[in-house]
């Protein structure tokens, strides 16, 4: 509380290359539940950056317009060059402290990684 709460530094880790795991942190914008589609949006030095969210696999949820969402999935590459996020957590953070949820995703991510590393290492 009385913290500033500023955009996320990171408004998406994306990977366009076939699907890999990727992450998004920003505010929800639109949601259509007919198309299974939501828009989250941030601005970052003036300029707005959208992007697609396919929640199908997520459905049903209370959808907070305006409300600062965290998205885990896999990005997918569509027509049009179009990248979507198709969400396996979407999850509301509105009121959370994100510095403290910025610093637990990162060392959860550090610690994935050095496990794969270790795998990688005894099947070798």
């Amino acid at each position: 509380m009385g913290e500033k709460e500023e955009v996320p530094r990171v408004l998406c880790r994306v990977v366009v290359r076939g699907r890999r795991p990727s992450s998004c942190k920003s505010r929800l914008y639109s949601y259509d539940l007919v198309n299974s589609e939501a828009i989250l949006t941030a601005q970052h030095n003036s300029v707005q950056h959208h992007i697609s969210v396919c929640t199908k696999f997520v459905e049903p949820f209370q959808a907070q317009l305006g409300s600062l969402y965290i998205v885990l999935g896999e990005t997918e590459l569509g027509n049009g060059e179009k990248i979507t996020l198709k969400a396996r957590v979407f999850t509301c953070v509105e009121g959370m402290n994100l510095q403290l949820l910025e610093k637990a995703i990162l060392e959860q991510r550090e610690y994935f990684q050095e496990r794969e590393k270790q795998l990688e290492g005894n099947n070798s």
